[in-house]
């Protein structure tokens, strides 16, 4: 459980550094609205493996995922702040 919060965390952290890269500052005109992709991010990976770890998470985690209506919000969220950014 530790190995997949720490991941998580680091799958943010290459977030971070996208948005902080030139690539970044190239393909959007507002880079700075991506740092709010951030947090529904770090809840959606604390989701899962709090699910995980309490041993509510029964089905392989992709399986999971696509049943999983926090896991629509999170993307539906993500999607729009990205079409905010260009």
């Amino acid at each position: 459980v530790s190995l997949a919060a720490a991941t998580s965390n680091i799958a943010v952290l290459v977030l971070i550094l996208y948005i902080n890269s030139q690539q970044g500052e190239k393909l959007y005109r507002h880079p700075h609205f991506l740092w709010t992709m951030c947090v529904p991010l770090l809840y959606w990976f604390s989701r899962i493996v709090t699910l995980a770890n309490r041993g509510a998470l029964a089905d392989d985690p992709i399986l999971f995922a696509t049943k999983d209506r926090a896991t629509y919000i999170v993307l539906a969220l993500m999607g729009g702040i990205a079409i905010i950014a260009t």
